[in-house]
């Protein structure tokens, strides 16, 4: 069987600390049926330089100097370019830790047809600080219940997907922070095959500077929203919606009986708009749906929002715990934290 190719898309702009470093270990990949499609046509740095000296030198690494408005962009412009079997990408400030990666994924997809594969990560954090060097293990099945109960456990950087997927789906701009989310989310609405390699693929750097760290709110907000923008018509989330789901998740209220009600109702919209009722049964709803939903709903003065729901006679406890009968329990008793409720 001949080699897959691979192709790995590096978007560019004013990146010129890691660049170097970043392209030389592309290049020492031990791997020929390799190509590398740089992104860049705007940097006002070094960057353009370093791009020519490698692009001049190696023929499977092309520069597109197309203008680009983000980095996700940048990336759906590469696939225009990218004629690989495999599909991957590579920030500037990402290098792959081992010189076998492509290899690997070359041997393993004789044994096992995939639509993607995906391996480890280390995250490494440089300023003072946060200095640190973290195992981001991702050895968890590929689908939408396991994306949903770990939240992103793959970095875009640390997975390859067979061309097919692209042909069908491309990134979305409209969320730069966390297209790679709304991405996952979008594709695992269908059941696709992935395969893990329990390795290390890359080194992501964090330095502070990078879009992640810089703009951390911002790409949080843009999480909350991928999470819960489609189970609503058109991808449209009502403003009040989005603000009570935000308030819910990080916690930024006070604890009151209109409160429990936007929840309750809120939640009752999440069920009939995902319209897979059974997938919020009382252990599902808990365990499965989000990591979130458990911690926020079994800690501190949050557990009696929990056993309200479940114990009191209310829309959603109808809804979700019918078989567990009507086991009344009030509200104020369940709530230990003294005036909760205001």
């Amino acid at each position: 069987m001949s080699e897959i190719k691979i192709s790995i898309i590096l978007p560019n702009y004013n990146s010129e600390k890691y660049l170097q470093q970043c392209i030389d270990s592309f290049v020492e990949q031990k791997y020929d049926n390799k190509e590398l499609i740089i992104v860049d046509g705007k940097s006002k740095d070094s960057s353009h330089q370093i791009i020519r000296s490698f692009a001049d030198k190696y023929p499977n690494i092309v520069w597109v100097q197309e203008p680009d408005t983000c980095v996700t962009d940048g990336f759906n412009i590469g696939l225009k370019y990218a004629s690989g079997d495999f599909i991957g990408f590579l920030a500037s400030d990402s290098v792959y830790y081992a010189d076998d990666i492509f290899e690997s994924i070359n041997l393993s997809y004789r044994k096992v047809k995939y639509d993607c594969v995906y391996f480890n990560a280390y995250s490494y954090y440089t300023e003072e600080t946060i200095k640190s060097v973290k195992l981001r293990y991702c050895g968890y099945e590929f689908n939408r219940d396991t994306f949903l109960q770990k939240m992103c456990f793959v970095p875009f950087e640390n997975i390859f997907f067979h061309k097919d997927i692209y042909q069908k789906y491309q990134l979305d701009a409209d969320y730069n922070l966390s297209s790679d989310i709304e991405f996952y989310l979008r594709i695992l609405e269908n059941r696709l095959l992935g395969f893990f390699i329990d390795k290390v693929s890359t080194v992501n750097i964090y330095d502070g500077s990078n879009l992640s760290m810089a703009f951390s709110n911002k790409q949080y907000d843009q999480w909350l929203m991928v999470d819960i923008k489609s189970l609503f018509e058109g991808n449209i989330v009502p403003a009040e919606k989005f603000e009570i789901h935000k308030a819910f998740i990080k916690g930024t209220y006070t604890v009151s009986k209109k409160f429990i009600r936007d929840v309750e109702n809120w939640m009752l919209t999440l069920i009939e708009a995902n319209n897979r009722t059974n997938f919020y049964s009382e252990h599902v709803f808990k365990e499965k749906y989000a990591p979130y939903w458990n911690d926020l709903l079994i800690r501190g003065k949050r557990y009696g929002l929990w056993t309200f729901f479940k114990y009191a006679s209310s829309p959603l406890s109808k809804k979700l715990f019918l078989s567990s009968g009507k086991k009344k329990v009030k509200f104020l008793y369940q709530c230990t934290i003294e005036n909760i409720i205001k």
